[in-house]
C-alpha cells in the first residue's frame, strides 16, 4: 500500500469518526434536552451525576481490559495468532462477568436491606438516593464500552462508534417519547428505566455484531492465554482511565455535596454536556491510530511517527475551532432549550470552551500516544496529580464560589494533564504531540 493511500484512508478514518461524534454530539443533546425539560433542574442535576457514577464503576469493572484490547488484539490479528485472540476475549469476558455478578449480588442485598427496613416504618424504600438504584446498571455499561472496543480492535470502527455513541441515545429518545407522549410526567425512576433498558438492546445488539466481526479462525483455534501480561498492561492502564473517568464524576458529586445550591448541579452538567462537543473530539483521533502507534513505536520510526502526529493535528484541530465558535455564538440558545433557569451558565459554557477545548487540542494526540507507546504510566501520573488538585480546589473554593469554583479546579486538572502529555512525549518519545510544543 502506497504511502499516500494510507494518508488518505487515515484522513477519511478520522473525518467520519468526527461526522459520526458530531451526531452523537446532537442525539445527547437532544436527550438530556428532553430529560431536563420533563425533570426538574435539582432532579436532572441529581439524574447527571448518576449516569457519571455509572460511568466511573463501569470502568472499575472493566479493569481496564477495554484499553488493553486496543493495544493486543490488533497485534494479535496482523499476526494471525487466533488463539490468543480467542484467549484474551474469553478470559475478559468471564472476568467482567465475574465482576458484574458479585456487583449485583452485593446491591441485590443492598435493597433487600433498605427495603425490609421500609417494611418496619424506618424510612420509605423509594426515598433513598435514586444512585442506589443506578448502580446495578454499571455491569452493562461496562460491557458496552469493552465490546465496542473489540470490535475497534477487528477494524469495524463504524460498528462500534454507532453502536457506542448514537444508538443509546436513539433508544433513550424512543423511550422518553413513549412514557410522555400522553402528557405524562416523566418520573426519576422512569428515566432510568428507560437507561437501563437502552443499554441492554445495546449490549445485545453489539454481541451479535461482535460475533459477524470475529474471523472464523477463532472458533477453531485453542485459546492460549497470557494472563500475567495482560493483566499487568491492563490494570496499568486502568488507573488512567479511572482516574480520567472520575474526574467529571467527582465535580459534579462534590458540587451536589457543597455547593450553595442543587440546581448548579444541573447547570453544569448542561454546560458539559454542550461542551462535549468539543471536549470529546480528539476521539476521532483516539479511534483510528491506536493500532499504527504501538507499530511506529516499536519500529522506532521517529521521523514518520512525528509526520503521522502532524498530519493528525491538521486533522483534527479545524472541526475542534468550528464546533467551538458555533457552540459560543449559539450556547444561549442551546442552554435555553434546557430551560431559562440554565441560560445563567453561559459565561461558565464560554470559560469552559474557549479554555478546555484549547487543552483538548493540545493533548489529541498526546494521550494516545503514550497510551498506545506503553508509556502509559505517564498518564497514571498526571491524572493523579490532577485530580488531587481537583479536588483539594474544589473543596476550598465550592462552599463560596459554587459552580465556578468546579470550573475552575477542572481547568487546573486539565491544565495539569496537557502540560506533563506534551512534556512526556517530547522528553521519552521524541515527539512533539502538538505541532511545535
Amino acid at each position: 500500500m502506497s504511502t499516500e493511500w494510507k494518508w488518505k484512508r487515515l484522513v477519511e478514518a478520522s473525518y467520519f469518526t468526527i461526522a459520526v461524534i458530531i451526531i452523537s454530539f446532537v442525539a445527547r443533546y437532544g436527550v438530556n434536552v428532553l430529560l431536563a425539560n420533563h425533570l426538574k433542574a435539582e432532579a436532572y442535576g441529581d439524574y447527571a451525576a448518576m449516569i457519571n457514577v455509572v460511568f466511573f464503576a463501569g470502568t472499575v469493572l472493566l479493569l481496564g481490559s477495554d484499553e488493553a484490547a486496543l493495544r493486543f488484539i490488533p497485534e494479535y490479528v496482523y499476526k494471525r495468532d487466533w488463539a490468543r485472540v480467542s484467549g484474551y476475549i474469553k478470559h475478559h469476558l468471564k472476568l467482567i462477568l465475574l465482576i458484574s455478578v458479585v456487583v449485583v449480588t452485593v446491591m441485590f442485598l443492598i435493597a433487600t436491606v433498605l427495603y425490609l427496613l421500609s417494611r418496619v416504618g424506618v424510612g420509605t424504600f423509594f426515598d433513598y438516593h435514586p444512585i442506589l438504584f443506578a448502580i446495578w446498571f454499571a455491569p452493562m455499561f461496562a460491557l458496552i464500552v469493552f465490546q465496542a472496543k473489540l470490535l475497534r480492535s477487528l477494524h469495524k470502527v463504524a460498528w462500534s462508534l454507532l453502536t457506542f455513541k448514537i444508538l443509546p441515545f436513539l433508544l433513550m429518545a424512543f423511550g422518553i417519547f413513549l412514557f410522555t407522549s400522553k402528557g405524562s410526567i416523566l418520573t426519576m425512576y422512569q428515566a432510568l428505566m428507560v437507561y437501563g433498558t437502552g443499554l441492554f438492546v445495546v449490549v445485545i445488539t453489539q454481541f451479535i455484531l461482535l460475533l459477524a466481526a470475529l474471523p472464523y479462525e477463532v472458533d477453531f483455534s485453542q485459546a492460549e492465554y497470557q494472563k500475567r501480561k495482560w493483566f499487568a498492561v491492563s490494570t496499568a492502564i486502568m488507573f488512567a482511565s479511572l482516574i480520567f473517568a472520575g474526574v467529571t464524576t467527582v465535580d459534579l458529586l462534590l458540587l451536589e455535596l457543597l455547593g450553595p445550591n442543587e440546581a448548579q448541579v444541573g447547570i453544569l452538567a448542561a454546560v458539559l454536556t454542550i461542551s462535549s462537543g468539543v471536549l470529546t473530539m480528539p476521539l476521532a483521533l483516539n479511534a483510528v491510530i491506536a493500532q499504527r502507534v504501538r507499530v511506529l513505536v516499536r519500529r522506532q520510526n521517529h521521523v514518520y511517527l512525528q509526520k503521522y502526529a502532524n498530519i493528525c493535528n491538521y486533522i483534527i484541530v479545524p472541526p475542534i475551532i468550528l464546533v467551538a465558535i458555533a457552540i459560543i455564538v449559539y450556547g444561549k440558545a442551546l442552554l435555553g432549550h434546557f430551560g431559562q433557569a440554565f441560560v445563567a451558565g453561559y459565561d461558565v459554557l464560554i470559560f469552559v470552551i474557549l479554555i478546555l477545548g484549547i487543552l483538548s487540542m493540545l493533548t489529541a494526540f498526546g494521550r494516545p500516544l503514550l497510551q498506545y507507546s506503553g508509556r502509559h504510566r505517564q498518564l497514571v501520573y498526571a491524572n493523579v496529580v490532577a485530580l488531587i488538585v481537583m479536588v483539594v480546589v474544589d473543596i476550598v473554593t465550592m462552599p463560596f464560589y459554587g459552580i465556578y469554583g468546579a470550573v475552575l479546579s477542572m481547568i487546573l486538572s486539565r491544565l495539569i494533564v496537557a502540560v506533563w502529555v506534551l512534556w512526556a512525549s517530547r522528553k521519552l518519545l521524541h515527539i512533539r504531540a502538538f505541532l511545535l510544543i
